[in-house]
C-alpha cells in the first residue's frame, strides 16, 4: 500500500516535469522566431538606410514607378503635384478603390506593422492624401514629401528657382494690367465674349491667319493633316475668353519666368512664327523677355465651356502617351491644330528657355533642368514613325504658362 500511494505522486511529478519541459521548448522556439524576425527586420532597415530610404517611403517608390518619374525639382513638383496625386487616386472625396493610392497605402501599412503614419509624424501617404483632398500643397505635407524624395534621391533644387521663390515674398505684388479690350472686372465670372462681327476686321484677319499658316508641303502632298491643294478654312464665329483670375495667374508666371531668365543671364532665342501671330503678339504687348508668343491649340466644341472656366490643363495628358511628353501641345500651323477638332484656340504661351528636342520622349513629365518648355522642331526632331517632324510643336508642362484667349470656330471648304 505504501508503494501504491507513492505511485500517483511520482506520476504527478513526471507530468509536471514533462509539461514544464514542453513549455520551455515552446518558449524557446517562440523567442527564437521573434529574435529571427527582429534580426530580419533590422537587416531590412539597414539595407533601406544604406540605400538612403525609409520604410514609409515605399509609397513614393510605387508612385515613381507608376509615373515613370526619375528626378525633378521642388518647383516642378509644386507645379504639377496636385495633378499627380489626383491621377494616382488621392481624390477630394477620398482614396479611389483599387487605385495606386490604395495599393501604396497598404504597402506603407505593411512596412510599418499595420500603421499608417499621420502627416504630423511624417507620413507619406497621409501627406499625399492631404494634397489630394485639399487640392493644395500645404507646408507640412510638402516638407514630408520633400524629405522622403531626398532620401530616395529623386529631387533636386534649382538654386535660381529657390532663391527667387524665397525673395518673392519680400517683393511688392506686381500690378496686373488687363488687356484694354477686356470688358470684365475681377469680380466678374469667367465668360466667353462674342464681340466680333462676322464680317468685321478681326474675323477677316483670323481667317487670313488660318489659311496663311497651312504648310505648303501639307497642301502639296495631302499629308495626315487632311488638307489638300484646294483646302480653305472659313471662320463662322470668333469669341474671346475673359477669365480675370486665370489671366492674372498667367501674368504672374510670365513675370517670374522673365525674372529667372534675367537672373540666369539667358537671352530669349527668336522663333519663326507666321507673320499674323507675330503682329498680334506685338499689338497685345506679349512679353519678349519671357519669350511669350501667340500659338494655336486644336480642340472640340464640347471642351470650350471647361476651358473658359479653368483654362487648359496638363492633367489630361497623364492618361495618354503623346510623343513629346505629358504636357500641353501648341503649334504655329493651322493644318496641325485642325487635326484635333473644329475649334482652334489662339493662346498666349510663355516658352521661356526652350529645349530643342532631338527625338520622341513620351515619358517626359517636366522640361529639362534649366528649361521652361520643349520644342519638336520641323525638319530637325525625329518623329515617332521614323521620319522628321513635319510641323513645329511647342510643349509646356505647367498650366500656368498659357492663357487661352481667342476661340475660332471654323469649317473647311
Amino acid at each position: 500500500m505504501p508503494s501504491s500511494k507513492k505511485y500517483p505522486v511520482a506520476m504527478a511529478d513526471s507530468d509536471c516535469s514533462a509539461s514544464s519541459l514542453g513549455r520551455s521548448i515552446a518558449h524557446y522556439f517562440v523567442l527564437h522566431v521573434i529574435n529571427w524576425w527582429h534580426s530580419r527586420a533590422r537587416i531590412r532597415m539597414l539595407r533601406l538606410q544604406q540605400n538612403g530610404s525609409n520604410p514609409r517611403d515605399c509609397a513614393l517608390e510605387i508612385h515613381a514607378r507608376n509615373l515613370q518619374l526619375e528626378i525633378a525639382s521642388c518647383e516642378q513638383l509644386r507645379s504639377r503635384g496636385v495633378d499627380f496625386v489626383h491621377h494616382l487616386g488621392y481624390r477630394p472625396g477620398g482614396i479611389t478603390k483599387g487605385s495606386q493610392a490604395a495599393r501604396s497605402m497598404s504597402a506603407e501599412a505593411k512596412k510599418n506593422r499595420g500603421k499608417v503614419r499621420s502627416v504630423s509624424r511624417g507620413g507619406v501617404c497621409a501627406s499625399l492624401q492631404s494634397m489630394g483632398a485639399l487640392s493644395v500643397i500645404k507646408p507640412i505635407p510638402e516638407q514630408n514629401l520633400r524629405g522622403a524624395l531626398q532620401r530616395l534621391g529623386m529631387i533636386r533644387d534649382d538654386r535660381h528657382l529657390v532663391e527667387n521663390n524665397e525673395n518673392e515674398g519680400e517683393q511688392a505684388p506686381l500690378p496686373i494690367e488687363l488687356p484694354s479690350y477686356f470688358t470684365s472686372s475681377a469680380e466678374c465670372s469667367p465668360a466667353l465674349k462674342d464681340d466680333y462681327k462676322l464680317d468685321g476686321y478681326n474675323v477677316h484677319m483670323s481667317e487670313l491667319m488660318l489659311n496663311e499658316s497651312i504648310l505648303p508641303f501639307c497642301k502639296e502632298n495631302a499629308t495626315s493633316c487632311g488638307v489638300d491643294p484646294f483646302t480653305s478654312f472659313r471662320v463662322q464665329n470668333l469669341n474671346r475668353i475673359e477669365n480675370v483670375a486665370l489671366f492674372e495667374r498667367y501674368k504672374k508666371t510670365e513675370a517670374r519666368v522673365a525674372r529667372q531668365m534675367r537672373t540666369r543671364g539667358i537671352t530669349p532665342t527668336s522663333i519663326s512664327l507666321p507673320t499674323w501671330l507675330q503682329k498680334l503678339s506685338r499689338k497685345n504687348g506679349l512679353c519678349p523677355e519671357s519669350k511669350s508668343v501667340y500659338l494655336l491649340h486644336g480642340t472640340t466644341p464640347e471642351n470650350v465651356a471647361s476651358i473658359v472656366q479653368a483654362g487648359l490643363r496638363t492633367s489630361i495628358s497623364l492618361n495618354r502617351s503623346p510623343s513629346y511628353g505629358k504636357g500641353l501641345y501648341f503649334t504655329d500651323c493651322a493644318c496641325k491644330a485642325s487635326q484635333y477638332g473644329d475649334i482652334i484656340l489662339v493662346c498666349r504661351v510663355t516658352l521661356g528657355n526652350s529645349e530643342i528636342l532631338r527625338s520622341p520622349c513620351p515619358r517626359k513629365l517636366f522640361p529639362k533642368m534649366g528649361f521652361d518648355s520643349a520644342i519638336a522642331q520641323k525638319d530637325f526632331t525625329d518623329a515617332p514613325h521614323g521620319h522628321k517632324q513635319l510641323h513645329n510643336e511647342y510643349v509646356i508642362y505647367d498650366d500656368c504658362l498659357c492663357y487661352p484667349e481667342f476661340v475660332i470656330d471654323y469649317y473647311e471648304i
